[in-house]
């Protein structure tokens, strides 16, 4: 029976992942007129010559992300882990399609901003990270 690693382990690698999503990652924030939805995209990062992007968007309580990859290895199934406000929310296991590796998951919106980050490790050590800060709505 194949061991799965501890807890601490997968979130020492998502912390460790979030370093490469750094200042230099292209981020970009809307809210509309009446207040009640948020939206943040930004683009993270790929080994090789990969590209990821985060869009995280919030509407009546729930949060919408969508993490897109391009340009990755479709190979193989890649493991993807979401973590929001530092609690893993998600565990998947993805094959990409041809155009690349695309996640949509409903979360639920938590009190105040949410940080919401995203890792997909693929096959022989390729990886891809996006983080964002959702800002809270104003109720």
């Amino acid at each position: 029976m194949p061991r799965r690693p501890s807890l601490l382990l997968v979130v020492v690698v998502v912390v460790l992942g979030l370093g490469l999503v750094g200042p230099g990652a292209g981020v970009a924030t809307a809210k509309d007129g009446d207040g009640d939805r948020a939206e943040t995209r930004v683009s993270g990062r790929c080994s090789g010559a990969g590209t990821a992007q985060l869009r995280l968007r919030a509407r009546d309580g729930a949060i919408r992300l969508d993490f897109d990859a391009r340009r990755v290895s479709t190979r193989a199934r890649w493991r993807v882990v979401v973590v929001q406000e530092r609690r893993v929310v998600a565990r998947l296991t993805v094959r990409p399609s041809s155009s690349g590796l695309s996640v949509r998951r409903t979360l639920r919106d938590l009190p105040g901003s949410d940080a919401i980050s995203v890792r997909a490790t693929g096959p022989g050590g390729a990886s891809c990270t996006a983080a964002a800060t959702l800002a809270g709505t104003t109720d």
